[in-house]
């Protein structure tokens, strides 16, 4: 049968399947042609049941695939479940001892133990997610970073290992750095944590440096190129390996991952979140000498103005002593930064020489780990054979050891005041210098406050209730009672209707009562404390951050005993507290001005006036502070957003008795305008809102400075 005779005869076909055809007809006319039309059906009939053979086999094979594939997500879902419960507990309850009372150096180890913990947690997520990269379904979160508290968290995430081996963290972060940048602050944590580890793993001696580098500025500096680097002297890799370490569960050689373990993804995932980022990671590297890994990422910058730490200017030469040449030359750098002057000494001979022929030095910043002398042994000579105090030459000493106890026995009896583990952060550095002076200071202040104690009957048990809904005043109030009243019982309450619950079976002697509250202002609950009053007379007296006048004769006719405008100092604590309960000195007592200087974002002398220059008191104050500042402004800007003015005028006033509190008089300002606003005209709120906004971003990057 010839092709055109095929044609018909399926053409045909087709004419049958279509109810077309005339089998009668065709059947009279050729015999011949229905031995081809049976024929042609036949094998059409093989190749239907052919086709739903292989439509049954792809349906199969595919239920198979969704069938693993469903497995294979229940595995990662069910694997991760498993990781994460362990570890939520490790990062909860770290998270809870950080709050309990720890000295420096256990909270340092909480500190880092937690943030560990937050990057694991990270790490997991992405290995556990890493189908997602390869599907390039993963999505950058665009977020506010502050690179120097980034790279900070970073080294100490791998300190502790590092520490045991001996080895020198480098922390290189130049001065002229846009401290805050907008990126993914997780994946950039994650690929930093990532090389650091890696480098640490690999480096049985030496150092281990992260540096980054501005590259460039845009024009109008609103963008900026910046460079990273970790370099180590480690193990180092061939050139002939260089090629294979981005690959997925790939490392230099077999021998290598027997001997140093992983599974070689960190760099591949690594490398595909920078590329994610528009870069990618390069790297130098020579067998025995070490390797160097770098990557340059472009960002959007936020000019945030340099934090100003108090008392610097009263150093003007600084003798650094360290072994590691780099080290000197990174904090030689740091401190030319705020114009101080420094000598260098790579040991502890050429330290006691220098020191010897100039007495001049202001202050010694001394390494712990030096080879022949070390740093102790340095201090020991520095104060008994050269004699010279702590108050003649401070010292601050640099150390990165796990034998806690020695070195602070050690310190105490050397009067070493100051110490700082390494690596050395610039925060760090310049805070610990400003305490130096602040330690001067609060000698004076203590021969000052031992004075005023010995006239005030500090044995006595006396029953004080402070009522404030700010938890930051509250704290501050309580603080300072607790220093001039050392036996107090204190209950802290949040609003007016605890308050008098609490009256009834507390019996107070004194009680602070802030005005403005949720659920029971101060006002009424005074007077339902009067109601309840037995035979002695409580005194009440008003706390507030409203200055109006006649606030005073509002919280007399109310049934309070006195009034002070907040921020509370601690002179006028004592006044009161001489006043009230001991009832010496009496005296009217004035209220306090706010200070109003728009030149300024923070008083530090104001703060350190409330409380005696206490620094840990302080650092606290102002961590308490940062959160509730950020708290306060989402609760400003929905009240804002619903164009609710009452919920404006609350939260402005919540946010004023914090900056009043804290010396942050610009915002106090801001705040209260926003309060006494009376009715809402959209562009000014909205211009004042925005003005809050920046005011508190700034005020942010001081807390972190000086804490």
């Amino acid at each position: 049968m010839d092709d055109s005779r095929i044609n018909i005869i399926l053409n045909q076909i087709t004419n049958l399947a279509q109810g077309n055809f005339d089998i009668e007809t065709q059947i009279s006319d050729n015999h011949d042609d229905i031995d081809g039309i049976i024929l042609g059906l036949n094998m059409l009939a093989e190749e239907l049941k052919s086709s739903t053979v292989s439509i049954e086999k792809f349906k199969l094979e595919k239920e198979k695939a969704e069938a693993a594939s469903r497995a294979k997500s229940e595995f990662l879902a069910n694997m991760s479940h498993e990781i994460r419960t362990p570890l939520n507990a490790v990062i909860g309850f770290t998270d809870f001892l950080m709050k309990s009372e720890l000295n420096e150096t256990q909270s340092k180890y909480m500190g880092i133990v937690f943030q560990s913990g937050n990057s694991l947690l990270d790490l997991i997520n992405d290995v556990l997610d890493f189908s997602k990269i390869e599907a390039g379904k993963l999505e950058l979160d665009i977020t506010k970073v502050d690179i120097i508290e980034l790279a900070g968290n970073a080294s100490d995430v791998i300190s502790f290992k590092a520490q045991s081996k001996g080895i020198e963290i480098l922390l290189n972060l130049p001065t002229n750095l846009p401290r805050i940048i907008f990126t993914d602050s997780i994946r950039l944590r994650q690929i930093i944590v990532n090389l650091l580890g890696n480098a640490v793993k690999f480096t049985e001696k030496g150092e281990i440096e992260i540096k980054i580098e501005l590259k460039e500025f845009s024009k109008n500096e609103s963008t900026a190129k910046l460079a990273f680097t970790v370099r180590d002297t480690g193990i180092g890799i061939s050139n002939v390996n260089l090629g294979k370490i981005f690959f997925a569960f790939a490392q230099e050689d077999s021998s290598t991952t027997r001997r140093y373990g992983g599974t070689g993804l960190g760099l591949t995932i690594s490398n595909k979140l920078l590329k994610l980022m528009g870069s990618e990671l390069t790297v130098e590297s020579e067998l025995g000498i070490g390797s160097s890994f770098s990557f340059t990422l472009e960002s959007k910058v936020y000019k945030a103005e340099k934090p100003n730490w108090a008392g610097l200017e009263s150093f003007k030469n600084v003798l650094v002593v360290d072994d590691n040449e780099n080290n000197r030359i990174i904090v030689q750098d740091m401190l030319a930064a705020r114009n101080i002057g420094s000598d260098l000494a790579s040991n502890g001979l050429e330290a006691l020489q220098k020191i010897e022929k100039n007495r001049n030095y202001d202050l010694v910043i001394m390494d712990y780990h030096m080879p022949n002398m070390d740093g102790l042994d340095v201090i020991r000579s520095i104060r008994k054979k050269l004699n010279l105090s702590a108050t003649d030459l401070p010292i601050l000493l640099l150390y990165s050891t796990s034998n806690d106890e020695y070195v602070n026995q050690v310190c105490d009896e050397l009067d070493v005041r100051i110490k700082i583990l390494k690596p050395i952060k610039t925060d760090q550095l310049f805070s610990a210098i400003s305490k130096v002076k602040m330690i001067e200071d609060e000698i004076e202040i203590a021969d000052k406050n031992n004075g005023i104690e010995k006239k005030l009957n500090i044995q006595r048990e006396y029953r004080i209730m402070i009522v404030d809904d700010n938890p930051l005043n509250s704290f501050l109030a309580k603080t300072i009672i607790e220093q001039i009243l050392p036996k107090a019982e204190i209950n802290e309450i949040a609003d007016g209707l605890l308050a008098i619950e609490k009256y009834k079976t507390f019996d107070p002697d004194l009680i602070l009562m802030d005005v403005q509250m949720p659920g029971m202002n101060g006002y009424d609950a005074t007077v339902e404390i009067r109601k309840l009053q037995k035979k002695n007379r409580v005194p009440i007296i008003a706390l507030t951050a409203g200055t109006v006048k006649g606030e005073k004769e509002k919280c007399i006719e109310a049934g309070m005993d006195d009034y002070a405008s907040k921020p509370v100092i601690k002179d006028t604590i004592e006044k009161l507290i001489q006043k009230w309960l001991l009832g010496t000195n009496r005296f009217d007592l004035e209220e306090s001005n706010i200070h109003d200087d728009n030149k300024i974002h923070f008083s530090l002398d104001e703060l350190n006036s409330r409380l005696g220059y206490n620094s840990v008191i302080k650092t606290k104050i102002l961590g308490m502070a940062r959160g509730s500042l950020d708290k306060t402004f989402d609760e400003l800007a929905h009240s804002v957003n619903i164009k609710n003015m009452q919920l404006i005028k609350e939260s402005a006033h919540k946010m004023k008795g914090t900056a009043l509190t804290v010396s942050f008089p610009i915002l106090a300002a801001l705040a209260g305008e926003m309060e006494n606003t009376r009715e809402f005209h959209r562009q000014h709120v909205h211009e004042l809102l925005e003005k809050i906004k920046m005011e508190i971003e700034i005020l942010q990057n001081i807390i972190i400075a000086m804490t």
